[in-house]
């Protein structure tokens, strides 16, 4: 179990994730991103004109109520400056063009030092940056200040390419100012049918991203994605949640129990099974499929992607392959065959679990929902596809039709 001391550390990796998948999806050029390779995310544009563009992103991710981690005198900022112009001299030798990033989920305030060193873009503001630097080295006493003494070996034009290149992005680094999550969200720019599934299909992407991540960790190499394999997974999880709108789900995923709970029928399809002598759990069993079917029906009706057609079709297709199962049955019995023998072998071969009907052009996969619309149909015995399984119930639809 995570201690509550663990608690932010994990908050804060997980606020590394969330920013490598906000810069796959918004980056506008073929970009490639690192997760704890030079830094905590890093990110490689390669550009039109043939070069690279570097950047680096420290994160710093907050759960306290108040205050900010770059704060003027903490070893967040001045640890991360450290490393920075340490790793400089190889970096601008392997990559042309460079940047780098302190990004945080908190408000960082105008007055702070972090944000006069992101807004100095002029010679002589980052001048200034280059000597409230050292001043504050020269002025700086205690453990804390060790970080800052060392930023200060560094030379002038060392300084002045990295306060340059430097930008401050608080308050999660989005465009938006949104936490990444839902930043992220908007970028995949889901259609309006697919709109409240933003965060269902958020979670698979972030989920791959672990996972790609753990399994290069685990071979001990560094981590570099592209945004190929994140944007093949979106198109999936999108077919897949459409898919939804067309066939079946799960029974347990219905809202069968709730029919179920305010049902006080006396259903025919029932009075047939009962009839057959079939024990109690079956009969239960085939009121929970009744259910399960009218709920799925219900909700693939309401999408509105399923024609009407689709479904008259597939009424006509069950009850011709009841009608040949019947007669098939009855032409290999012998002659003599009880008639409730031969209605339970038509029954047992109709509601075969191995068989399930196709809606429209969409094969289903749930045997519930064929066989509860079998018990659909021998629930009518006003419809024109009735089924029944015992001859006594014919009368009810031959009736009907004189």
């Amino acid at each position: 179990m995570a201690t509550i001391p663990a608690g932010p550390k994990i908050a804060g990796f997980t606020f590394q994730f969330q920013r490598a998948l906000y810069r796959l999806f918004s980056s506008e050029v073929n970009a490639v991103i690192g997760i704890e390779t030079y830094d905590d995310v890093v990110e490689l544009k390669y550009l039109q004109n043939g070069t690279v563009e570097a950047v680096f992103e420290q994160d710093k991710h907050s759960i306290k109520d108040s205050g900010q981690p770059f704060q003027d005198g903490s070893k967040n900022l001045w640890h991360t400056l450290h490393v920075w112009l340490e790793n400089m001299p190889s970096m601008r030798k392997a990559y042309q063009h460079i940047r780098y990033c302190l990004v945080t989920n908190k408000a960082v305030p105008d007055a702070a030092f972090a944000q006069k060193l992101s807004l100095a873009n002029k010679p002589d503001d980052i001048q200034d940056c280059i000597t409230e630097i050292r001043q504050r080295a020269t002025n700086a006493v205690g453990k804390e200040s060790d970080s800052l003494k060392a930023v200060v070996e560094f030379s002038d034009q060392d300084l002045y390419f990295l306060i340059s290149n430097l930008s401050l992005m608080d308050e999660y680094g989005t465009i938006s100012g949104s936490e990444p999550r839902e930043a992220t969200i908007q970028l995949l720019q889901l259609p309006p049918d697919l709109e409240t599934k933003g965060s269902d299909i958020y979670s698979s992407l972030l989920g791959l991203l672990v996972q790609l991540c753990q399994k290069a960790w685990l071979e001990k190499k560094p981590f570099w994605a592209t945004k190929q394999p994140f944007t093949s997974r979106l198109q999936s999880e999108i077919a897949a949640h459409r898919k939804t709108r067309y066939v079946e789900r799960d029974i347990l995923s219905t809202k069968y129990q709730e029919f179920l709970k305010k049902d006080t029928a006396s259903h025919f399809f029932l009075w047939q099974l009962q009839h057959l002598g079939l024990p109690d759990k079956y009969c239960d069993r085939a009121l929970s499929h009744y259910w399960a079917f009218y709920a799925e029906r219900v909700r693939l009706q309401a999408e509105g992607d399923v024609l009407p057609s689709a479904w008259d079709s597939r009424n006509s297709q069950l009850h011709q392959r009841w009608q040949m199962i019947a007669d098939s049955t009855a032409l290999k019995e012998a002659p003599g065959t009880q008639v409730e023998d031969l209605a339970r072998k038509t029954l047992g071969e109709t509601l075969d679990g191995n068989f399930t009907a196709k809606l429209g052009d969409h094969e289903t996969t749930h045997p519930f929902f064929t066989s509860g619309n079998y018990h659909d149909l021998a629930n009518q015995p006003r419809h024109a596809y009735f089924v029944y399984w015992h001859p006594r119930f014919a009368t009810s639809n031959d009736d009907e039709k004189k």
